[in-house]
């Protein structure tokens, strides 16, 4: 089965974030994205995008298929550290965002809804790490959450401290884990979290 991507023009479903001032995130996003297109291929996996209307209101990016069954799948691309800066060192990859409320824009306002966390329609989160994709059943990564994130105390004020603890810019609520939860969840937690990594495509690194 040949892997689909839409016409770039008809398929873009990107904005500029308000925090996002010089465009470097929009840029991360769009390298992300063909990086992972291109490491999907390598791995011999078969995708395709979705809709603008899943990506928009279902957090859905792509339809990856594995052992014959089909996915909706989320692409994160690497995030800031701390707000502003861009991490440069391989741990600074390894530190992932987690959105629990987001929001969205309707006309010239910011609206609140649930975060992709809770994404009913999304079966696989993807994180891209500093040489590999990771791959994580959505339901099993929202278990892991809700146990190890500190949400009973007021959010934090600063990004930086916002390590397995909330943090929030207005309406959104976020927080940071490491990938190390995902990757020993059992032996941390107690918590199986189904998971898979595919490399980055050698041109990509």
């Amino acid at each position: 089965m040949k892997n689909h991507a839409l016409n770039e023009g008809a398929y873009l479903d990107e904005y500029l974030h308000e925090y996002d001032k010089d465009k470097s995130c929009q840029d991360k996003d769009r390298k992300a994205k063909a990086s992972y297109k291109k490491s999907l291929d390598k791995s011999g996996i078969v995708w395709r995008e979705s809709t603008t209307k899943e990506n928009k209101s279902y957090h859905i990016d792509y339809y990856i298929t594995l052992n014959g069954k089909e996915f909706s799948n989320d692409l994160k691309s690497i995030k800031r550290k701390n707000g502003r800066d861009w991490g440069d060192e391989p741990d600074d990859w390894e530190w992932l965002w987690i959105e629990f409320h987001g929001k969205y824009k309707e006309g010239n306002e910011y609206k609140p809804t649930k975060g992709w966390l809770y994404a009913e329609r999304l079966s696989i989160v993807t994180f891209e790490c500093n040489t590999y994709f990771l791959l994580v059943s959505r339901k099993d990564l929202e278990k892991l959450c809700d146990t190890i994130v500190d949400k009973k105390s007021p959010p934090v004020k600063k990004a930086p401290n916002a390590i397995r603890k909330t943090y929030s810019r207005g309406a959104d609520l976020l927080a940071k884990i490491h990938v190390s939860d995902i990757l020993d969840s059992e032996k941390k937690y107690g918590i199986t979290v189904m998971q898979q990594q595919i490399p980055k495509a050698t041109e990509c690194l």
